[in-house]
């Protein structure tokens, strides 16, 4: 057979290979993250979060239009799935062109066994790497921005051996329409265009120090003319063109800067042809493809085009220049500082140390408690950024991955519940050995292209954790950013096999079986490095059955009675809710506010704008919620209640003089109650005066030393806004809360809301939610607007006609202090008229023992679903599936606890209790003689007599039944091998089950949830809320009355004498 036709042949095995192991993983529905975001916004043509992806929807919206079964979700699946292995199949092609490179064309059978094994080897190793897998089977960007990456490097290659050929520049013209038109999926294919510089120059020029610096050079040139001028640039232009067309519509304004750049890039190119200078083809080669890149660009234009059409999903609304703008940029997610700026100091435990590469400069609460953990900005970056944050992820892929707390996993910094590096997952890290084989083997045999994939590898990988200077913690793992420079190391994996057959062969030269062994060593190597990382990452990537996702939003939403208003915390709660409504329909009555989102006004306006007037629980103008650009704030008055006051803030700048030699800027915000606006200059002054500078001083402490003095101020610029918002208290108070993030100063404050005619007020103390207790945000505000207007549409019967609920996913700190009047009716709280019980086990009991795992509804319908949850052979991740799972869990546990509590509290049931701690302190003491057992058969009698009477009230009482079997069905539904649950549920499921008598059951418990726990251990964790007085006197009580037949029994003397001792040590 032909070299040729057998590369094909190989080339179409590697795709199908693993296009049958990707699809036969796919998820069958939607997946947690942002998948239900992309699937919505897809089928919609709807506008994702920023920078949008919006090739990715393009593709979406044609393949929900596949007349292949199942749903929506489960055919854009499919782009994920043929994307990810046709990456594949271009990375079997890229390991053959490399190795044909040193041995130039593939014509014996050692040449097809060297090229082409590595080639498959190679591809599929990195085919069954864990970030790669996941992406797979998943509607997400990354597997389509991997095969652009792939795409690239291919073509770049193929241009490579075919760069003598006349009209060989075609290839540099797709691939710049493939950078193009990557740009509308994720930036990091960009990444690749140094890689694909440095194989056109090594393939034109001899190296030299001179010219290859010039290379770089001209590489950053044409970075910044794409990632600046094309894809920042030309929406910045677009500015200047909404003033001289005299509108600010970005689908108008921006379309019309992209077909300018396109008959200008046009022009550039026809220009040219008629230039006599040898040089005219590399200027129209360059206006070429950067005219082509432009073209791929334009595909953002959808963006602007839909959200001028207000689609239901229409994030950050990009609808004006200037909002199309913040869009492109990410503006929302705020800037980081990578070359210069505040980071954390370590002597004053604030963001205050400003200086070169700045790596711990986030002012969240969280991240500034972390940051302690590291000595300095480059013990951060090392042991944060690169160690955990990078070599973790890639060492998953080619060593292992397994949980940090097992023996042969190494944790590089990660935490007992993350996973960590396991050495031993595929038997030896052959994958990561290979690899470090083939690096070293490329450099040997082929230096300047093994060079290029260095550049690929690092700027796909370490680069990337340069620049997004990631804080600690993040909310999820970030492996799939890295999946770029994992692919340039599977390119050494294949070589390194290639190196393993090339040696092989060269030392069998003279023998007639050199070709046999060759092959068996190929196939020998195909079991053990991609055939065992298939078998260990199969079950772990199998997402078959998994519906988990589009259950447990279906189950939020029902539990929303008819026209509810659901608040929702983030990704997971929020976009497969998006999806179930926008794709399939289901109630799309119920209006769901994700609270980050709330602290944007272009959300505000959407959810206001959601319902018709009239119906509306947001009643807000334009004007009242337009925010400021830098500190996300109302500027002008957002009325929530009649407790409101005028507010003025100051934002601006001091500039200083420091040292005598250089000029320093430093921010500032001054709030004012009452503000004189014709006589603001005297005012700030004073207030500066006061405590302006003060504050300014004690954060920029050095050493215990202020760094200026106030005779250095040499200027001040300011502006002044007006806003509204509840009054925070004293001066004092809000002299140190920072004023970021739409952080504005509070302290605790009694709120009011009237329900219906008034007749009842819902009233509480509304608490700091932020800023370390000492503030709150934008969302909180608007809860209490939302919560006050919809108060007031209550019908005859006390019905609220837009109830309000908060997932239990949301934190208690967003629940804005409403505890009393919150009552939860399963996978969420509703918010009542008035306090009470914090359960209404009723809609609860309905929720949860109603099964419809056949059955679902697009409207209102108690019930909810459980599909594949007690299926052995579905896999559930523990970081986002079984966590979410714990919400039921938790629903269940409080059902049980209803009848549970009057055998909980019942005096046998603690004297029980405490006769076996007792007991269990006796056999302890080992050797204690005749005292000890006399003391010994009395608690044992005592525990007999004691669950003899517990017993009977169990067996007289009904709830006793009702509580086994609100338990058995939860373990039924949701069984603890196949998602474990939290330690203190598994406990109180344990302790249930105990008390009522059902021993086996409760030993069961123990056992699957892997507790080690002897029984004393367990009732001393059930009697942690109890006083060490408490206690004592119960213990005290059990010996007494034993003494008072054995007054001389020294073994209960010793207990007694012990239990005091241990009560005077530790009184709490």
């Amino acid at each position: 057979m032909s070299p040729e036709r057998l590369n094909r042949l190989l080339a179409g095995f590697v795709f199908l290979a693993s296009f049958l192991v990707y699809f036969s993983t796919m998820a069958p529905t939607v997946s947690f993250w942002d998948c239900g975001e992309f699937i919505a916004t897809s089928y919609r043509l709807g506008v994702p979060h920023p920078p949008g992806a919006p090739l990715f929807l393009i593709l979406g919206r044609f393949f929900s239009f596949l007349p292949i079964p199942g749903d929506i979700a489960y055919r854009m699946n499919m782009i994920s799935v043929i994307t990810s292995a046709l990456a594949i199949m271009l990375l079997y092609l890229i390991i053959v062109q490399f190795v044909r490179h040193w041995r130039g064309h593939i014509k014996s059978v050692e040449d097809k066994i060297i090229a082409f094994g590595g080639g498959v080897i190679g591809a599929l190793v990195f085919a069954f790497t864990d970030s790669h897998w996941f992406n797979a089977v998943e509607a997400e960007v990354y597997a389509v921005s991997t095969l652009s990456t792939a795409l690239v490097v291919w073509l770049v290659l193929h241009w490579a051996e075919r760069a003598d050929e006349a009209g060989s520049e075609r290839y540099i013209l797709i691939i710049a329409y493939v950078l193009g038109l990557s740009t509308g999926v994720h930036l990091l294919n960009l990444l690749a265009i140094p890689f694909m510089a440095m194989i056109i120059y090594f393939r034109k020029r001899n190296f030299s120090w001179l010219s290859f610096i010039s290379l770089m050079g001209i590489v950053l040139a044409i970075f910044l003319i794409i990632y600046l001028g094309v894809i920042k640039g030309l929406p910045k232009i677009a500015v200047t063109f909404s003033k001289i067309m005299g509108t600010n519509e970005a689908n108008i304004v921006i379309g019309s800067v992209l077909l300018f750049g396109i008959i200008l890039l046009a022009g550039i190119f026809a220009y040219a042809g008629g230039i006599s200078s040898s040089r005219k083809n590399i200027i129209r080669l360059g206006a070429a493809s950067l005219l082509l890149i432009v073209i791929g660009y334009s595909s953002y234009e959808i963006i602007f085009i839909r959200s001028s059409q207000n689609p239901t999903i229409d994030e950050n609304d990009p609808e004006t220049v200037q909002a199309a703008i913040s869009y492109l940029e990410r503006e929302q997610y705020g800037n980081t500082d990578l070359f210069r700026g505040d980071t954390f100091n370590n002597l004053s435990g604030k963001i205050d140390d400003n200086k070169l590469f700045p790596r711990r400069g986030s002012r969240q609460g969280s991240h500034i408690k972390n940051y302690q953990n590291y000595s300095s900005d480059s013990d951060y970056f090392w042991r944060y950024q690169v160690n955990k944050m990078y070599w973790r992820y890639f060492l998953w892929q080619f060593a292992g991955r397994g949980p940090s707390t097992e023996s042969g996993v190494s944790t590089f910094e990660a935490k007992p519940n993350e996973d960590g590096v396991d050495w031993f997952q595929f038997g030896i890290p052959l994958a990561f050995l290979l690899g470090v084989v083939g690096m070293v083997y490329h450099f040997n045999r082929d230096q300047y292209q093994a060079l290029s994939v260095l550049a690929l590898f690092i700027l796909t990988g370490i680069a990337i954790v340069f620049y997004l200077n990631q804080p600690d913690p993040q909310p999820r793992e970030r492996d799939y950013s890295y999946v770029g420079s994992f692919f340039a190391f599977a390119i050494w994996v294949g070589i390194g096999a290639s190196a393993i057959f090339e040696r092989i062969l060269t030392i069998f030269r003279e023998k007639s079986f050199r070709i046999h062994a060759a092959l068996g060593t190929g196939v020998a190597l195909l079991i053990v490095v991609p055939g065992v990382m298939l078998f260990a990452n199969y079950h772990t990537h199998d997402r078959t059955g998994n519906y988990l996702p589009w259950d447990y939003s279906y189950n939020i939403l029902q539990t929303c009675e008819p026209n509810g208003i659901i608040f929702t915390n983030g990704d997971n709660d929020t976009f497969p809710l998006w999806y179930l409504q926008e794709v399939e329909g289901i109630r799309t009555d119920v209006t769901v506010a994700n609270l980050s989102l709330l602290n944007t006004p272009w959300y505000i306006r959407q959810l206001r704008d959601s319902r018709p007037e009239g119906e509306r629980f947001i009643n807000l103008t334009d004007e009242q919620i337009i925010a400021d650009e830098k500190l996300h704030r109302p500027e002008l008055p957002m009325k929530i209640s009649d407790l409101m006051e005028k507010q003025y803030y100051v934002s601006g700048r001091i500039e200083l003089k420091g040292d005598g030699k250089r000029n320093i800027e430093e921010n500032f915000t001054l709030t004012f109650e009452e503000f004189p606006v014709d006589d603001k200059s005297d005012e700030i002054s004073n207030e500066l005066q006061i405590f302006g500078l003060k504050v300014i001083n004690n954060n920029r402490l050095k050493d215990g030393k202020e760094r200026f003095r106030r005779s250095d101020i040499i200027g001040i610029e300011y502006d002044v806004f007006e806003y509204n918002i509840v009054p925070y208290g004293s001066r004092e108070n809000r002299r140190d809360v920072p004023v970021y993030l739409g952080a504005l100063p509070w302290q605790d404050t009694k709120i009011d809301i009237s329900v219906g005619t008034g007749n009842q007020v819902i009233s509480w103390t509304m608490q700091p939610t932020f800023s370390g207790k000492r503030g709150i945000r934008v969302q909180d505000l608007m809860v209490v607007h939302i919560l006050n207007e919809s108060a007031k549409e209550v019908d005859e019967n006390g019905k609220w006609t837009y109830p309000i609920y908060f997932a239990s996913t949301v934190s208690p700190s967003n629940m804005i202090s409403l505890n009393r009047y919150l009552k939860m009716e399963g996978l969420a709280f509703r918010v009542g008229s008035s306090p009470g019980e914090r359960l209404n086990y009723k809609r609860i009991k309905e929720n949860l023992t109603t099964v419809v795992d056949n059955d679902w509804s697009r409207d209102y319908k108690v019930g909810y679903k459980y599909r594949n949850l007690n299926n052995p052979d579905v896999y559930y991740n523990e970081t986002t599936d079984v966590k979410l799972t714990r919400n039921w869990r938790s629903s269940f546990l409080q059902l049980a606890t209803k009848g549970f509590e009057r055998f909980k509290n019942t005096p046998e049931r603690y004297d029980l209790l405490f006769t076996e701690m007792v007991a269990t302190d006796v056999e302890t003491l080992g050797e204690s003689g005749a005292d000890g057992t006399t003391l010994l058969l009395y608690l044992q009698d005592r525990i007999v007599q004691s669950r003899i009477v517990l017993d009977s009230l169990v067996s007289e009482s009904p709830d006793s039944e009702n509580t086994i079997a609100t338990i058995d069905l939860m373990n039924k539904l949701l069984p603890m091998e196949i998602l474990p649950p939290a330690d203190p549920i598994a406990i109180g499921v344990w302790e249930m089950y105990d008390v009522l008598g059902e021993e086996e059951k409760a030993a069961a418990v123990l056992e699957v949830s892997d507790l080690d726990l002897s029984r004393d251990d367990l009732n001393r964790m059930l009697l942690r809320g109890a006083s060490a007085q408490v206690i004592f006197n119960n213990l005290k009580e059990i010996l007494d009355e034993f003494r008072k037949d054995n007054p001389e029994n020294e073994i209960a003397r010793r207990l007694l004498s012990s239990y005091r001792q241990e009560l005077t040590n530790n009184p709490r």
